[in-house]
């Protein structure tokens, strides 16, 4: 056999191991083509997006690097070395090689994609709307890119262009929590709460242990004023993770309506025993304790709010809320999830998550 058939052969052997998800043999077979011929790019590159997807992102590095010095114009390999450096945390980095990539090719979409992601990461909103319609503008059909538009619009709080593309996604078939859950987000700004509530719901059927989309159902229940409800649901994200402590709140504020004032207490007690300087939590605990004609360590409770107002926390106390959803894959981000804080706006996730849609390679 010729040394190019043995090549051709083996290269297709990886690609295909690679396609099934076996990142080991693929890689095998990536370097075995190596062995034959060194500089081959299309082995050098696929062994690197091996070693990304296997969390080596040093090695990933060099050999991103090494195709880009052959051939710089291959939009592809700057991608996946954006990918990398996302991965490691330079968001700086990143940016400026998607937009390489896009400069060797300006309508690949994977870079297309990803610099948008990263836009919205980052809260370029109008920068992230205008490169997804963009991207758009050349895939009508890419579900995902309607999804992260969604997204981009409802963070710049035009519910109703939001709902459109989220719409449109669902119209195109996607189906995953993240979508149902930021429809439900959008519906709920929008007051259209029974559809909130629906959306919510879809969610939690697909995705059972999503904390947010139980909080999210039980902060629409709580507007409706169906607070025993509301409670069931908080409860479900409790259940799941106990120190959830933005479910926690919602639920002592619907206890409080309940007049169940000692369990609302309690969860107080609790939000603030993990967040001692946190004026909201000190707040509703104060309150819910005069009710209850509790006036223990009064002086010390009061000095403790006097301080964190002092120190300007109640500008921050509306995001108290975030959390970073579980990792995802090493080499992949996204924006994440969001809960609904329930008295005010969006607690809203610029972090990396689980589901939804990633950055491509």
């Amino acid at each position: 056999m010729r040394a190019n058939d043995r090549v051709v052969g083996l290269l297709n052997a990886g690609f295909q191991a690679h396609q099934r998800g076996e990142l080991q043999s693929a890689d095998a077979l990536y370097r075995s083509v190596l062995d034959i011929d060194p500089s081959h790019i299309d082995a050098l590159h696929l062994s690197g997006l091996c070693a990304a997807q296997a969390g080596n992102l040093q090695r990933a590095q060099a050999l991103f690097e090494q195709v880009l010095q052959a051939r710089p114009e291959h939009a592809p390999a700057w991608n996946n070395l954006a990918n990398v450096y996302l991965a490691q945390g330079n968001r700086e980095q990143a940016m400026l090689h998607y937009a390489r990539s896009r400069a060797a090719d300006p309508d690949y979409p994977d870079a297309m994609f990803n610099q948008a992601l990263l836009l919205l990461d980052v809260v370029r909103l109008d920068e992230a709307i205008s490169a997804l319609n963009a991207l758009l503008a050349l895939q009508p059909e890419f579900a995902p890119g309607h999804m992260q538009l969604g997204i981009a619009y409802a963070r710049s709080h035009q519910p109703q262009r939001a709902l459109a593309a989220f719409d449109q996604a669902l119209a195109l078939g996607l189906r995953n929590a993240e979508l149902w859950l930021e429809r439900g987000n959008c519906l709920r700004e929008a007051r259209q709460m029974p559809a909130a509530l629906h959306s919510f719901e879809q969610a939690i059927a697909l995705n059972p242990d999503g904390l947010h989309a139980y909080r999210n159902h039980g902060v629409v229940l709580h507007d409706l004023g169906q607070h025993a409800m509301a409670v069931q649901s908080y409860d479900q994200a409790l259940q799941r993770n106990p120190d959830y402590h933005a479910a926690r709140y919602s639920r002592a504020l619907a206890l409080q309506h309940l007049g169940q004032l000692d369990q609302a207490i309690n969860d107080y007690q609790r939000v603030v025993d993990a967040a001692p300087d946190t004026p909201f939590a000190l707040g509703r605990l104060m309150h819910a304790r005069m009710l209850a004609c509790d006036w223990r360590d009064w002086e010390s409770l009061v000095s403790r709010l006097d301080r964190a107002v002092a120190a300007g926390q109640p500008a921050a106390t509306r995001q108290d809320c975030r959390r970073r959803p579980e990792a995802g894959h090493p080499a992949r981000a996204r924006p994440s999830l969001r809960a609904i804080p329930i008295s005010g706006g969006y607690c809203r996730h610029p972090g990396r998550g689980s589901s939804g849609t990633p950055h491509r390679y």
